[in-house]
């Protein structure tokens, strides 16, 4: 740049010599709220989800602390009870103090009762506002198992009820030849073994009005004994056998070999398609 005493004139072209250039200032911020750091933002979303739960589990635990108060199991209904008592039943659900309808379960509960001999079946129902309803299907006795000097009753299963008194003289069909112990563990071949004799039983009981006694040491080969009659059923299809035996008896009524009130003392029912019968 050239510099006449003129003045400052500058030549056009000619790039100014010795003047500092001015940095650009930055633009001013605009008047506001300052922004928030991340770090800082996610900190407080962070408090916010911690205070909503904690006020939803508050308003949950008074809702149920209230809930619970108008729930609470007041009353036991039980019905179809013969054989056990309701105050044994009761005992039997082992409910806490305070127990509500919502607290427990109805299936849990009918497990419970199921668990006593003589409860075959147990339905639990809710009723509001503090009723628990309990409807059960008891067993029946079947027959008398007789292990040595001890006496069971047992339903048509093969389940024992319980143990019989000695004095006691019950009217129903006598199984013998069992193992005891094999029964009250409930193996399940021994409960076989008493449904077979059950249903035997009860095929004898249409023909005899007596108490059948059934000896079941062989299962495929069953003696059973009523008024002073001796059966012996094979292995298998014994419904079949029986039909045999009666067809033969109807028989000899009508042809006026035998009375109403007469039967063979002997008859084996172990051969297909024969029915051999002894005096």
């Amino acid at each position: 740049m050239r510099v006449t005493r003129q003045g400052w004139r500058l030549q056009r072209g000619t790039p100014r010599v010795n003047v500092r250039q001015r940095t650009p200032r930055p633009s001013p911020r605009p008047r506001g709220r300052t922004p928030m750091r991340p770090g800082r933002a996610k900190i407080v979303r962070l408090l916010f989800v911690l205070l909503g739960v904690g006020v939803s589990a508050w308003l949950a635990w008074e809702v149920k602390t209230h809930l619970d108060q108008w729930l609470v199991i007041r009353e036991i209904t039980i019905d179809g009870n013969q054989q056990t008592t309701k105050q044994e039943l009761v005992a039997r659900l082992s409910l806490k103090p305070g127990a509500t309808l919502m607290t427990v379960s109805p299936s849990f509960l009918a497990s419970r009762l199921e668990a006593h001999p003589w409860i075959k079946r147990a339905v639990v129902e809710r009723k509001p506002l503090h009723t628990l309803a309990i409807i059960v299907t008891e067993r029946r006795v079947a027959a008398v198992v007789g292990t040595g000097v001890k006496r069971w009753l047992v339903d048509d299963e093969g389940v024992v009820l319980g143990a019989l008194s000695e004095d006691a003289l019950p009217t129903f069909p006598v199984l013998t030849g069992l193992d005891g112990r094999r029964l009250l563990r409930g193996e399940v071949e021994a409960q076989r073994v008493v449904r077979l004799g059950v249903r035997l039983a009860g095929l004898l009981a249409g023909e005899f009005s007596g108490r059948p006694h059934l000896q079941l040491e062989d299962p495929d080969h069953v003696v059973a004994t009523v008024e002073g009659v001796r059966v012996e059923f094979g292995p298998a299809a014994q419904e079949e056998q029986w039909g045999r035996f009666t067809q033969l008896r109807q028989a000899m009524r009508g042809t006026g070999v035998v009375t109403a009130g007469q039967a063979p003392t002997d008859v084996d029912l172990r051969y297909p398609g024969k029915v051999i019968v002894r005096e």
